[in-house]
């Protein structure tokens, strides 16, 4: 009897504790709300690409190729409804409207815009100490992967089979 006791408490005990720690699934938001440069290495596809990508503020990307070589010494920028593509002195503006829809650099872009302007979002943390969160904007559903220091370390984007990994993070004062 007296087992059968301690074992009733014990699991009473235990519904209390889960009950009071209900607590929804880790959220918060990635520091992507800054100015930063990166260098990216970017899968898509059966095709890749290396560049440095600049973050000037909510819609506003500089990106400049360097390989393939086919590609290198391109440059994008990305601005309110503007895309500027540059090479050798060849200037040619679009609007975003009017950009294919799997336009690489407006797909990562506007998921790190769309994680800088959450209010949360859910995460799990990895064994390295880095956090994977998950959101969705108007291109697809996407994970962001920070490092310890909220520094932005990859982005994935499943629907459109892109990969970027990025490193040499650094913020722009």
């Amino acid at each position: 009897m007296k087992k059968m006791k301690k074992l009733l408490v014990s699991v009473v005990f235990m519904a209390i504790i889960f009950s009071g720690c209900d607590k929804p699934l880790s959220e918060d938001t990635p520091m992507t709300n800054r100015l930063f440069n990166v260098c990216a290495e970017i899968d898509y596809g059966e095709n890749s690409i290396s560049c440095n990508m600049t973050r000037l503020g909510d819609g506003i990307w500089k990106s400049e190729i360097n390989s393939p070589t086919e590609l290198e010494g391109v440059s994008v920028s990305l601005s309110d409804n503007i895309i500027v593509t540059e090479y050798h002195g060849m200037t040619v503006a679009n609007e975003k409207e009017n950009s294919p829809e799997n336009n690489l650099y407006l797909i990562l872009s506007e998921c790190i815009d769309h994680s800088a302007k959450a209010a949360a979002l859910p995460y799990s943390e990895t064994d390295d100490g880095k956090r994977v969160f998950t959101g969705e904007c108007e291109k697809g559903e996407y994970e962001i992967t920070v490092d310890e220091n909220d520094n932005l370390c990859s982005l994935y984007v499943k629907e459109k089979n892109i990969k970027a990994e990025f490193s040499e993070f650094c913020v722009l004062e």
